[in-house]
């Protein structure tokens, strides 16, 4: 009798009578396998040579991005020029003219200044008699051979560079008592 007490299919007439089929163990697929102690997988250094060509090639660009903003800010640091501008703006009052108004630059973290000025400075002082524009533009270190008098009566320099702009106006005032106001106007990039 047969497992599971069936009993085994009959050929039909005139076929030959068919062996049951025999059940192989699975068939395997692609390479046999070995069998015994594994063999150690090679190291390739190609990976070693790829990730050191990949971090040198970053360097190189953060040291290129450095270069570019240094460039375009003009060289220096945006705290150097607030210091060199604030020095410059020291050295314009004589002992009797009056501050009646001075911002000095802050220095903003980040700002990139490709097109826009980083460092402003601006002062006022009263003074009350006639003052030279060209003895002022001197004193804050203006090339007055270089810079412009505009049709407002001051005298305007730009830096060759485009890191900055100075200027320099005098205004005469009647009210509330007669004098001069010098105005300052600084920019660097």
């Amino acid at each position: 009798m047969e497992p599971y007490g069936h009993p085994p299919p009959q050929p039909f007439p005139g076929q030959h009578h068919q062996q049951r089929p025999q059940y192989d163990p699975p068939q395997q697929y692609g390479p046999p396998q070995q069998y015994g102690p594994l063999q150690p997988k090679k190291e390739s250094k190609l990976g070693w040579i790829l990730g050191g060509i990949g971090i040198f090639v970053l360097i190189l660009l953060f040291a290129g991005c450095s270069a570019l903003v240094n460039s375009i800010n003009g060289g220096g640091s945006h705290a150097e020029k607030a210091k060199a501008v604030m020095a410059a703006a020291d050295n314009a009052p004589e002992g009797d003219w009056v501050l009646t108004h001075r911002s000095d630059p802050k220095v903003e973290a980040g700002c990139l200044s490709i097109d826009t000025a980083c460092i402003k400075l601006r002062a006022e002082w009263r003074v009350d008699h006639p003052v030279s524009l060209n003895d002022v533009a001197t004193r804050i270190g203006m090339d007055v051979s270089k810079s412009k008098l505009s049709e407002d009566g001051c005298i305007k320099e730009n830096d060759p560079d485009g890191g900055g702009t100075d200027e320099v106006c005098i205004v005469e005032e009647e009210w509330p008592a007669d004098g001069y106001r010098v105005i300052l106007n600084m920019s660097r990039r």
